[in-house]
């Protein structure tokens, strides 16, 4: 959810309802499929039917919250983790290249695509995992900048912005700041947006249940409490980091 603007509750009609179940349904098939054995292992069936059940009330959680706060994919690649949202600063920050965001402007905010993230393997990550998520993670922010430079409606974004979730350990918390900033994430020397301690517990729960859904193996790495840090990123960074698709990819061809 963004920590940047406002947004009007959205009103769902029994369409949009069904919309978003049908999805939900596909989805489940996909990351949950009822294995064979389950028919004559009650154990195994209950366990996975417990499961179902707990990613499509997710899911669905998931889908209202992207309808309510105009979170929408900018790519349909396989190996985008990324989805956006337009809002606007509740103050002013100044970056590192000199890019100063007045309050009122027009930012992207980032969010992970839950169902694009490479799963934990069972013994946790490795260096293959870590690997593959900085590879998908570039590739996401190269098709930010294609979106980004041939949408109009992007066009007034001034930087990008994500919320990462701060383990409580200390060397994790160190190694979790390194890759933002190895991605060209500076942290502001003051808060971005006021955060109440019940908002924060409501986020982190939030994204306890998206972990138990889409990547259970990280739930002994996932700190039920945890402090929730801003990122950004000029656009200008943005561009001069990520932006080598811009001239190999035809115009009409944005969500490449």
């Amino acid at each position: 959810m963004s920590n940047w603007s406002t947004v009007n509750v959205t009103k769902f009609s029994p369409f949009q309802i069904s919309s978003l179940q049908s999805d939900a349904a596909v989805r489940i098939e996909q990351l949950a499929p009822l294995p064979a054995e389950a028919g004559s292992n009650r154990r195994t069936r209950t366990s996975v039917l417990c499961d179902r059940a707990w990613l499509a009330s997710v899911d669905l959680l998931d889908g209202v919250l992207r309808w309510h706060y105009g979170v929408h994919e900018y790519s349909d690649h396989a190996d985008c983790v990324f989805r956006v949202a337009l809002a606007r600063t509740e103050r002013p920050v100044g970056l590192a290249d000199g890019t100063v965001v007045p309050v009122g402007a027009d930012i992207c905010h980032l969010h992970f695509w839950n169902e694009h993230l490479p799963r934990f393997p069972q013994e946790g990550p490795d260096l293959s995992w870590a690997q593959t998520m900085r590879s998908k993670i570039r590739h996401s922010l190269e098709l930010l900048c294609l979106h980004m430079e041939r949408d109009p409606a992007w066009e007034a974004v001034t930087a990008v912005q994500a919320s990462a979730s701060l383990p409580l350990r200390p060397r994790a918390r160190d190694q979790m700041q390194r890759l933002a900033q190895w991605h060209g994430f500076e942290i502001p020397t003051c808060e971005v947006a006021e955060r109440g301690r019940i908002r924060e517990l409501a986020e982190n729960m939030l994204l306890w249940g998206f972990v138990r859904a889409y990547n259970p193996g990280a739930l002994s790495r996932r700190d039920l409490c945890q402090d929730r840090q801003a990122l950004l990123l000029s656009r200008s960074t943005l561009l001069a980091r990520y932006g080598t698709l811009l001239s190999r990819v035809p115009s009409s061809s944005p969500r490449a």
